[in-house]
């Protein structure tokens, strides 16, 4: 919900400066009052907390209807990216990592026991103590970081029934099923973490989310290895109870038993400390992180010129250990960050960009990191102000083009995008909005198959690399983006973009420039025409492909009449594809096609008028003999939307007791619609059909389990969904067109190389097929359905 900027305050007597992170709530949430409502619980409670190892606040405030908190900036890594890192176990042993716990208990403990001026105890709990949360600088501090979902005593932002809140591989017992949680929640979380610690893994590796929770409610734990030394597992096993009353009390008691087993295990040496250890194992990355800070520092003195490679700076910001990183471009944040001046901002390296909220952590001082952009503000505290008040630019190109003859060339640049040991493709999606989630995943997937295939030597020597830039399902942006990424980012291919207004706005210029089009998150005839267009190329089944199946399950198996069915569309070409295939079936049965269509407007929730008339339709009445009847009363309703939207639609529908089957195609966000319905209350999710184009993410099939076990791998505080499934093997499928065609590669002999893959086998139920006249890899639709407890569960649609 947030953006996070690095900022460099400065003025007053002797050249003061100091770097700050500057978190800003997002503007597209500022007048969500839940949101709001959730940052300012955190400003409250950030401001009051003072301790060694928790992260310090030093100003919260608002400007112009803009919130902002200002915290310490840290320079450090994550305890999640420090204990994944080559030769952690050598550089970051167990010891170590035990010494950080006990620091992170001495945080928590001082978070319990705070007490408001007045001498009233808080009665905090963190509800996120994770891996992630936990954040070590290079000179050996530990602190706590993100008490943006803490529980309050007194807080005003209480949680809905049925809504959890945290990473549920963490969450004790009581938080999952939602009952009454105190301090212990906190201790059990850790006691996760030194599970983790001791065992090398994470607890539940390959487990689904809706396991996780039934396993943990139930206290199914997992049994620590044997190995571990048995005082260690004795405190562990006390720390994860499943009944709150038999853990330790206290996050002090914890602590004093962990420094305990130290004293009495560990002998005292003179080897490197903690801040040395994570240091060594990121040395490479914290040279070029403020190389970058320092570099823009001196471009922004008075006088000083822009850097000149700062367009090079943000096509390298991915590295070894983040092959996928999010760059956004300078000015524009995923989320859509306000623009600033063009000469006081720079494109840092992103050490990792893992979550669904894309966090960066170059400033996880502030705890919530989310976005890709960190900008570097020379500026005084007013101008900082100033900075957020900034008009957003009107496109994502918002810092002019530059000549890309006057760029410093990049090292062995083969064709557009390649070098020597690198591809660099690009995406253009929405991470902010309503439909932000469906570009999350699609990246997500993305990025998971291809740090997958880095690890394994990319591709002909080369490395598979990301630049996605944010359209916020915008089709103006996405032309800008379109421009931005070929013209002046200079990227190989696109690949994996999201959203069929926003594609049809781009593609005329894509086919112009002759860039692949590849693997995009649509199944709009757009990119299906007959013959194919050279450039484009689809994994997917098409929307005509998926509403086809949905007419024949409800003709055919379900035996609905044709008037009972209707469709329920975006207004724009998104939702024209889908209705267009529905009634294009209907005619093929021999059915009437004339099907009430209703809908609402691209990035809105405006569906009181689709309800309205979908409910008039329905009671309408005709009168037989001296009865008066239904007219046609609906009994399915075909839904071509996104996940917001659908939710509220579904919502109202329900509300008003109209039984109807509810039917979304793959392009809503199954796990995205899931949430949204779990948050409306029981009752409203169960029964309704998604089709997807992906086999279920459960699946046993090989391809299948290979990507679950790259998520974990390479994300693990993430969980598997059917739409970071098809990004993921969007990007083997890409993959095998860049190994066919060889070291040689540029655009026209990809195309040749794709057109002649007839037999790829990722796993997932069949071979991938393209050709000269199909650049369709897949047809095939599966259905899936929600359940009484929100899990998606494939089912026969024959």
């Amino acid at each position: 919900m947030s953006e996070v900027y690095l900022a460099l305050v400065q003025g007053g007597l002797g050249g003061f400066q100091k770097l700050v992170a500057v978190k800003l709530l997002r503007r597209d949430l500022a007048d969500d009052e839940t949101f709001r409502q959730m940052f300012l619980d955190e400003a409250r409670l950030t401001a009051q907390l003072n301790h060694l190892n928790v992260v310090q606040t030093n100003d919260v405030g608002e400007d112009r209807g803009r919130y902002y908190i200002a915290m310490e900036y840290l320079e450090g890594q994550t305890f999640e990216r420090a204990r994944r890192a080559r030769n952690a176990a050598k550089l970051f042993p167990l010891h170590l990592q035990l010494a950080m716990l006990a620091d992170v208990l001495a945080g928590l403990h001082y978070a319990h026991e705070l007490v408001d001026y007045d001498g009233t105890p808080l009665a905090i709990v963190h509800r996120d103590v994770t891996p992630s949360n936990v954040f070590i600088t290079y000179d050996g501090q530990v602190k706590l970081v993100d008490f943006g979902i803490a529980r309050v005593l007194d807080s005003l932002n209480h949680t809905k029934v049925g809504v959890v809140k945290g990473k549920v591989r963490y969450m004790a017992p009581e938080q999952i099923t939602g009952g009454p949680i105190d301090r212990r929640a906190d201790i059990f979380s850790v006691g996760v973490m030194l599970w983790e610690t001791l065992s090398g893994g994470t607890i539940w590796h390959g487990r689904s989310e809706p396991e996780i929770l039934r396993r943990v409610a139930s206290g199914e734990l997992p049994p620590l290895l044997r190995e571990a030394p048995p005082a260690l597992q004795r405190i562990c096993a006390r720390a994860m109870a499943h009944r709150a009353e038999d853990r330790y009390p206290t996050a002090e008691a914890l602590r004093v038993e962990l420094e305990g087993y130290l004293a009495q295990h560990v002998t005292p040496t003179r080897e490197r400390g903690i801040g040395a250890a994570i240091t060594e194992l990121f040395r490479d990355e914290r040279a070029q992180i403020r190389q970058v800070i320092e570099d823009q520092l001196r471009g922004s003195r008075p006088g000083a010129a822009q850097l000149p490679a700062l367009r090079d700076a943000a096509s390298s910001s991915t590295s070894a250990s983040a092959p996928g990183a999010f760059v956004s471009e300078p000015g524009q944040t995923p989320s859509g960050a306000p623009g600033v001046p063009t000469a006081q901002r720079a494109v840092a390296p992103a050490p990792a960009a893992r979550s669904r909220h894309n966090r960066v952590l170059l400033a996880a001082g502030a705890g919530l990191a989310a976005a890709a952009l960190i900008a570097v503000i020379v500026a005084t505290r007013q101008e900082v102000a100033e900075a957020s008040r900034s008009p957003r630019p009107a496109t994502a190109a918002a810092t002019p083009a530059a000549d890309p003859a006057s760029l410093p060339a990049r090292p062995g640049l083969v064709v557009r995008g390649v070098t020597d040991d690198s591809i660099t493709l690009g995406m253009s999606a929405a991470f902010s909005g309503p439909s932000r989630e469906l570009g999350n995943r699609m990246k997500l997937g993305l990025e998971t198959a291809f740090a997958a295939i880095n690890d394994a030597g990319g591709v002909s020597g080369r490395a598979l690399k990301l630049l996605a830039l944010d359209d916020g399902y915008d089709a103006g942006r996405a032309l800008a983006n379109a421009h931005q990424l070929v013209d002046e980012r200079g990227v190989f291919a696109l690949i994996g973009n999201v959203g069929t207004p926003t594609i049809k706005e781009a593609l005329p210029f894509v086919l112009g420039k002759k860039v692949v089009l590849f693997g995009a998150f649509t199944g709009t005839g757009l990119l299906r025409r007959d013959p194919p267009d050279r450039y484009v190329f689809n994994y997917r089944a098409s929307y005509e492909d998926e509403t086809a199946k949905m007419i024949s399950y409800l003709v055919d198996v379900k035996k609905i009449p044709d008037r009972g069915i209707v469709v329920f569309a975006q207004n724009d070409s998104y939702g024209d594809a889908g209705y267009d295939g529905a009634t294009k079936m209907l005619r093929k049965k021999g059915r009437s096609d004339e099907v009430l269509r209703v809908g609402y407007d691209r990035n809105s929730l405006a569906v009181d008028d689709a309800v309205a008339k979908v409910l008039d339709y329905h009671n309408a009445t005709v009168r037989v003999g001296n009865v008066e009847r239904l007219k046609h009363p609906v009994k399915a309703i075909i839904m071509v939307g996104t996940y917001k939207a659908s939710a509220r639609f579904i919502q109202k529908i329900r509300d008003h007791r109209l039984d109807a089957l509810v039917l979304n195609v793959s392009f809503v966000g199954s796990n995205a619609l899931a949430d949204e319905l779990k948050e409306l209350g029981p009752g409203y999710g169960s029964g309704v059909i998604v089709t997807q184009v992906v086999p279920h993410f459960d699946s046993g099939a090989t391809g299948i389990i290979h990507y679950r076990e790259a998520l974990q791998k390479y994300h693990p505080d993430q969980t598997p969904d059917f739409v970071s499934l098809e990004g993921y093997i969007v990007g083997q499928l890409f993959a095998e067109g860049v190994r066919r065609t060889g070291r040689e590669l540029d655009t026209e002999k990809l195309v040749d190389a794709l057109e002649r893959i007839s037999d790829f086998d990722p796993g997932t139920g069949g071979t991938l097929t393209f050709s000269m006249s199909r650049h369709q890899a897949s047809s095939k639709v599966w259905g899936t359905m929600l359940d009484d407890q929100g899990t998606f569960r494939s089912f026969d649609m024959e």
